[in-house]
């Protein structure tokens, strides 16, 4: 059977409000009324654009909800189990390892750590890999093993954001399943499936406040983690030190636009804009350390961020930043309309097509076709 793209047929965004400094009380309400403005607009303008006429009666079947950060908190997590005599691999030996490990995850010195005090909502529970005696086997149940080594990735939500997410969405369509997952897995298991990029490569979603990395070797999620600086913090930088708007900061996010401007105004605001990118690729920095070990990083990087802003691509290139003078630090694919088209399609409603969207759009995809796949 021809594999087809997926094609997304509309879509809807709706920007949050800037925010000099940053409230997660305010953050949270507008998250709330930006998911209820933008239901609205499906129901009232996108719907028009769908031939089913079950699905225009607001009959849907799934409804997948990608979170970025701050929204999830997630971990991957290698479990080991050895014994000096071997053991039998069982169904049950696995589910118990994993679901201890989940309950680990959402204690509360997990959770202090991360500076969150509510109840959680597992909503990922994903065993990536398993390996016996240091062998990787997609069968391990019934064979004997000294060593078993599993590779495990758990996302979370706080439950109250959970259900109030939900309720909002329950306002406007009727869904059989709704279904909650992390980008970082989303994005991986896109990148992996659909890209020949060999099986070592990180990934990068430089989001408004917070920038979120995955590294993924031997085809394996192996590690998340995040750092507090995204596209809001480099505005903020950007207008702090030029004394300008936010939407004039914003601007400079892509280089095109800096080249256009003329004499000291050209050179201060690059001054500006390499302090502020500098900033974040030392944030970077020290966060992939966690990942790299004794052990070089790949070259691979996948980046996900709004398309007008290509000074993080730029950044990512340079060499200097990361230690590796004279040469690109990393060869950065922007995850971008061009990238994409191959591989999920546009309607003639949707005049760009977001890579969170398409992303999410080709993760939920495969999870259709086959529920068990991560």
């Amino acid at each position: 059977m021809e594999h087809r793209p997926p094609v997304v047929v509309y879509q809807v965004q709706k920007t949050l409000p800037f925010q000099e400094k940053v409230r997660s009380e305010v953050l949270e309400k507008n998250v709330f009324e930006a998911l209820t403005g933008a239901c609205d607009t499906l129901v009232r303008d996108g719907l028009p654009h769908i031939t089913s006429r079950r699905i225009q009666k607001g009959l849907i079947d799934e409804i997948h909800i990608v979170y970025a950060s701050p929204w999830h908190l997630s971990q991957a997590k290698t479990l080991t189990i050895t014994n000096d005599t071997p053991f039998v691999v069982t169904e049950k030996l696995v589910q118990e390892s994993v679901s201890k490990e989940t309950q680990n995850m959402v204690t509360s010195s997990v959770l202090a750590e991360a500076r969150v005090t509510s109840e959680m909502s597992v909503i990922e529970e994903r065993v990536t890999n398993i390996a016996l005696n240091g062998y990787d086997i997609d069968t391990p149940f019934g064979k004997k093993t000294q060593k078993l080594t599993m590779t495990l990735f758990v996302s979370a939500l706080e439950k109250q954001f959970r259900e109030k997410i939900e309720e909002i969405v329950n306002r406007f369509v009727h869904a059989k399943d709704i279904s909650h997952h992390s980008l970082p897995l989303a994005f991986f298991s896109t990148v992996r499936d659909a890209f020949a990029v060999g099986k070592d490569f990180l990934l990068i979603c430089a989001g408004e406040e917070i920038t979120d990395i995955a590294y993924a070797r031997g085809e394996i999620l192996r590690d998340t983690a995040s750092f507090p600086w995204g596209r809001a913090h480099i505005i903020r930088s950007l207008a702090k030190d030029l004394s300008c708007l936010p939407e004039e900061a914003e601007s400079l996010l892509n280089t095109q636009h800096l080249e256009t401007l003329r004499g000291d105004i050209k050179e201060e605001s690059r001054q500006a804009l390499e302090k502020a990118c500098s900033t974040w690729a030392g944030y970077l920095r020290e966060t992939v350390k966690v990942f790299s070990g004794s052990g070089a990083l790949p070259r691979a990087l996948f980046l996900i961020t709004d398309e007008e802003s290509d000074v993080f691509k730029k950044t990512l290139e340079r060499g200097e930043l990361f230690g590796k003078s004279g040469s690109s630090a990393f060869d950065v694919t922007a995850m971008n309309k061009h990238i994409l088209a191959p591989f999920c399609k546009a309607a003639g409603a949707v005049k760009k097509l977001d890579p969170r969207i398409a992303v999410a759009t080709l993760y939920a995809q495969t999870l259709s076709a086959d529920p068990k796949k991560d």
